[in-house]
């Protein structure tokens, strides 16, 4: 029908690969050292690019991590993992405005990618409760047993309606 439904990418270098083994043991220095070296071969690969700023974000160069996050959402605009990412950076930075953005593209470019509406709903959960229970509510409602958004919707009444906080409570099993 004209729609592809896979893609063969061709592997320029195997640095990226051991560049993730690296950042799964630990080693911060090395997988950044190999990255830095896929990039190079491959500047287009998203994955490379986000796998870069993990390992940067383990240095603690997080000026660098988003530069490369941004440069993965150039090649990728959807790409969920780097939105989450940016937006957890923003948070730590506290530029709440910057990372509710960063999580309601997430939402946006993958409705399903759940762990974005709990990271979402408590940005809103001090200013503006209601509007984090209908973030919650939304992923709820995609996802009636997803415990990350059943606990955070039961802090949201747990001192103004202990009941509704004991009814999710119960509900995450």
């Amino acid at each position: 029908d004209g729609v592809p439904i896979c893609a063969v990418v061709e592997r320029v270098t195997k640095d990226d690969f051991r560049g993730i083994q690296e950042l799964k043991r630990g080693d911060n220095i090395k997988s950044a050292l190999l990255f830095q070296k896929a990039i190079e071969l491959d500047p287009q690969n998203e994955l490379i690019c986000y796998k870069f700023a993990e390992s940067l974000i383990g240095l603690g160069d997080e000026e660098r991590a988003g530069h490369m996050l941004k440069r993965s959402l150039e090649i990728n605009p959807d790409y969920e993992q780097a939105l989450i990412l940016l937006g957890d950076l923003a948070i730590k930075n506290k530029n709440s405005g910057d990372a509710a953005n960063y999580y309601q593209k997430a939402i946006q470019a993958n409705r399903k990618y759940f762990s974005a509406y709990p990271k979402l709903a408590g940005i809103y959960t001090e200013s503006n409760v209601e509007k984090a229970r209908g973030v919650l509510r939304d992923c709820l409602k995609l996802n009636p047993r997803y415990k990350p958004a059943l606990e955070a919707m039961a802090a949201t009444y747990r001192k103004t309606d202990p009941e509704t906080a004991a009814k999710y409570d119960k509900l995450i099993i």
